[in-house]
């Protein structure tokens, strides 16, 4: 019984060190993110939360490496960043958004950043889920207004994908050429949506190098600095 006691307390060590090693790694810091802004200075200063999917959320990412850090890095402390990105999220995550906000009720600005994970299974240019996914974020904005009525809004337009980089795990999914497109929809509908709701809009759409883009959908660290660059020019842009 002893010795059946002692193996089993010694699984247990085992398992709980190998958990604790695969949960407990520390993340690799990058390099710092150029101290001197791409161009110009934002005149927003206080917290902006980055709602946006993986792409935001970046969780295998060097520390400091995000677009969003990179937003707080440049403006020289004026700004301070909330990570709220979460992978596979879509325009249709109103719960998600109502808890970030709730956690943030002191965010001076919110930077809605989605449409690429609507995009999943649609196997072909479709102006109809287009317009889905623009009245989907029109009720986001809509949240943000009512839950934190003094906050800067401004829709992203989301980068680009890299369709001859795509894994086959992204084909499967049905990302391709018409997700490009579709991308570049999105650009202009959500264009359009800002002007509506009388918030900020920025574009991202065209700004990572394919290069930048390894499994065709995500951007690396370089990429995410030229995801970064482009949305700070587009802030500075309009003033924000």
């Amino acid at each position: 019984m002893r010795k059946l006691l002692r193996g089993l307390l010694g699984m247990a060590l085992l398992v709980g060190l190998t958990t604790t090693m695969v949960w407990s790694q520390p993340a690799t810091t990058a390099p710092a993110a150029e101290l001197t802004p791409p161009a110009g200075q934002l005149k927003f200063t206080g917290k902006l939360v980055a709602f946006g999917d993986s792409i935001t959320a970046c969780v295998s990412h060097p520390k400091g490496s995000r677009w969003h850090e990179r937003l707080a890095t440049w403006s020289g402390g004026k700004i301070t960043n909330v990570n709220a990105g979460k992978g596979g999220r879509t325009t249709l995550a109103m719960d998600d958004l109502k808890a970030a906000l709730k956690a943030n009720p002191d965010a001076g600005a919110v930077l809605l950043k989605l449409g690429v994970n609507d995009l999943k299974g649609v196997a072909s240019n479709d102006a109809t889920k287009v317009a889905e996914i623009v009245a989907n974020l029109g009720k986001l904005v809509d949240q943000v207004k009512a839950d934190l009525p003094k906050a800067k809004i401004v829709i992203v337009a989301p980068a680009n994908i890299a369709p001859d980089r795509l894994t086959d795990f992204w084909k499967k999914l049905n990302f391709g050429p018409h997700t490009q497109e579709m991308l570049a929809s999105l650009k202009v509908e959500y264009a359009k949506l800002a002007k509506e709701k009388g918030v900020g809009f920025v574009s991202a759409y065209g700004s990572v190098t394919e290069a930048n883009i390894p499994d065709g959908i995500h951007p690396n660290a370089d990429g995410q600095g030229e995801l970064g660059k482009a949305i700070w020019l587009g802030l500075v842009g309009i003033g924000f």
